[in-house]
């Protein structure tokens, strides 16, 4: 009987002479022929758990008891370092931000410098330098804003000439729905200046529920507002102005810091300001005339800072590509601006027509490097010709022609545009997006052909110094001639 008996865990079997007596010791007598078993087990002092842990008066399987200490542990861990990387992200993010009240628009009327993608870009003073501020995203309330075109009556005011309806621009050609206003001055499909128009005019914003069956340009507008798609956006620019805010490079615009999103301000880009503005306003200004030289190292600036952007990891698309994106500086040095912000790119394919590829125009896809390429073509013919593309022409005319593969409309080369880059522009206006050139390529092609400017120009120079001093020996020879002549 005593070697049937099992004691529970965490407790021992007493000796079989203790349990023979245990039960006579409590005055507990059993009958004949029965057998008595009292208390035959015993928990002693300290407890003894076998693979197990003593919790208490009791075992806890190790099992059970480890994940309960890892996990809170690992949790608090989670935590802790959860918390450490959002401070050293606004330490970070504090070298950039700022506040509202920062900014100085004068005590009059704000000064319009431009026009950007969502309203108006003003002039501001911050901590005493002059900076360019535009909003980054659509308006997303009826709020008064400063960058409402509707309060300006200056030459950047909103146009009329607007886009509507969705699917490709090449699809509302064809089916006459779209504007056939002017085009020289930048107006867009889809996003930059004329949707940011349509937008101001009727107090409307984009939905996220566009139809991307209907082509990547298409997309719908609720005029009643969504608050998921202002919140999205805001979201996705503070995580882009993270990225744009590090990059760094003389050809391209410098982000000085922003304006965080909230209830009562939009988003705002705070830019270095450029004396000069756009290469567009450079181009048509007759007061300043650019030499060959200039004019190629301007392009190289443009090159160079496309293949920076493109260069990043990831690659920063600019999706609108064109000389008023191009601003120029007292010294005549471009820098690529209004580049990779969600607030264009996440509505589909955007871009100014008469700067989009035939696949953009087509709706076949969305913004590449290769599509930058194309419209870097276009900005090279508007460098060299010192006019927009297709001056003149009928809009509705051009966009067809320049979808149709059997007419493959393009600029044509510019009289005064040296050769090689003549063989560069058409090469970036290739049909085949795979057969343009990289920013890369482009840009060691236009450093190569400055090399070989600046040596003609050198031995220009010298051939001129050499004409210069001949001419003094001929004439001093000729007036020791006279002299000799007139002594005799």
């Amino acid at each position: 009987m005593y070697d049937a008996i099992s004691c529970p865990e965490g407790s021992f079997l007493k000796s079989k002479e203790v349990v023979d007596t245990a039960c006579a010791v409590i005055g507990l007598d059993c009958g004949e022929g029965f057998q008595c078993l009292c208390r035959p087990c015993e928990i002693p002092n300290e407890l003894q758990c076998i693979d197990s842990v003593p919790i208490g008066d009791s075992c806890v399987q190790l099992y059970i008891f480890i994940p309960s200490i890892i996990l809170p542990i690992l949790l608090l861990v989670g935590i802790i370092v959860h918390y450490y990387v959002e401070y050293k992200r606004k330490q970070s993010d504090s070298v950039w931000i700022v506040k509202i009240d920062e900014l100085d628009f004068g005590d009059g009327s704000a000064t319009i410098i431009g026009q950007g993608t969502f309203g108006l870009v003003l002039l501001a003073e911050y901590r005493g330098t002059q900076v360019a501020v535009k909003r980054v995203i659509p308006p997303g309330t009826e709020r008064d804003s400063l960058f409402d075109p509707r309060k300006s009556s200056s030459k950047w005011s909103a146009s009329n000439d607007s886009w509507g309806g969705g699917g490709s621009i090449l699809e509302d050609v064809e089916n006459g729905n779209a504007i056939t206003g002017p085009m020289n001055r930048g107006m867009k499909s889809r996003a930059p200046n004329t949707i940011m128009n349509s937008m101001m005019q009727s107090k409307v914003m984009m939905s996220t529920q566009y139809n991307r069956k209907r082509g990547v340009l298409g997309f719908c507008f609720d005029s009643k507002g969504d608050d998921n798609t202002q919140l999205y956006l805001k979201s996705e620019f503070v995580a882009e102005i993270r990225q744009l805010a590090r990059l760094r490079h003389p050809c391209i615009t410098t982000v000085m810091g922003a304006v965080m999103p909230s209830r009562k301000d939009d988003p705002m880009l705070i830019m270095e300001y450029m004396r000069y503005g756009s290469l567009f306003d450079v181009l048509q200004d007759d007061s300043i005339v650019l030499k060959p030289e200039q004019i190629l190292d301007i392009l190289k600036d443009v090159a160079q800072g496309l293949r920076f952007l493109h260069s990043a990891n990831p690659p920063v698309i600019h999706g609108d590509l064109k000389s008023q994106n191009v601003l120029v500086d007292e010294n005549l040095c471009a820098k690529v601006t209004d580049f990779g912000l969600s607030g264009k790119t996440h509505i589909g394919a955007v871009g100014t027509p008469f700067w989009m590829s035939p696949e953009l125009l087509q709706g076949n896809c969305v913004n590449s490097p290769e599509s930058d390429i194309y419209a870097l073509g276009i900005v090279i013919y508007e460098i060299y010709s010192g006019r927009p593309p297709y001056e003149g022409e009928r809009y509705s005319d051009v966009v067809k022609q320049v979808c149709n593969p059997k007419i493959n409309k393009r600029p044509p080369v510019p009289l005064h545009c040296p050769s090689k880059v003549a063989k560069l522009m058409n090469e970036c206006f290739a049909r085949d997006p795979l057969e343009r050139p990289s920013a890369e390529y482009v840009d060691m092609t236009l450093k190569v052909e400055m090399k070989v400017k600046e040596r003609t120009s050198r031995l220009e120079a010298l051939n001129a110094d050499l004409a210069i001093a001949n001419n003094k020996i001929a004439s001093s020879s000729n007036a020791t001639s006279t002299l000799c002549i007139y002594v005799s």
